[in-house]
């Protein structure tokens, strides 16, 4: 119980602590909207390199892709939207709710590497 004694001479440690993490929270939350957005541009560039013979797995995507395979322009506008909407809504979250905005910035980090990972290691963009 020594460790519980020396907290408490030591509150100062808390206010300390806690400081820092509200100066490292705008920090974080910006380093993960950054990382949220190259994810989402690489895979747009992949899709847009290999349009010949993607296969794509979103269906929603597919269907853009579909409605116009020589440009890309609805799939594009799509995914444009959709990370816009996404890193508006980080913002939004982070302005209302900043407990929130680190757990759902995380989450959204974590979805990404997954993604990224899986683009890396997937040969779904290969041409037939």
């Amino acid at each position: 119980m020594f460790f519980l004694d020396t907290a408490k001479k030591r509150p100062g440690l808390d206010r300390f602590s806690s400081q820092i993490l509200h100066r490292l929270r705008p920090c974080y939350l910006l380093m993960g909207a950054v990382f949220i957005a190259a994810v989402s541009v690489y895979d747009t560039l992949l899709v847009f390199e290999f349009r010949e013979g993607i296969m794509e797995e979103n269906p929603f995507c597919r269907y853009l892709i579909q409605l116009d395979p020589d440009t890309l322009v609805f799939f594009l506008a799509g995914k444009l939207l959709g990370t816009s909407s996404v890193l508006i809504c980080l913002v939004w979250i982070s302005l209302f709710r900043p407990i929130w905005s680190v757990v759902v910035t995380t989450a959204l980090v974590i979805f990404q590497s997954s993604l990224l990972c899986y683009l890396q290691v997937v040969d779904t963009y290969s041409v037939s």
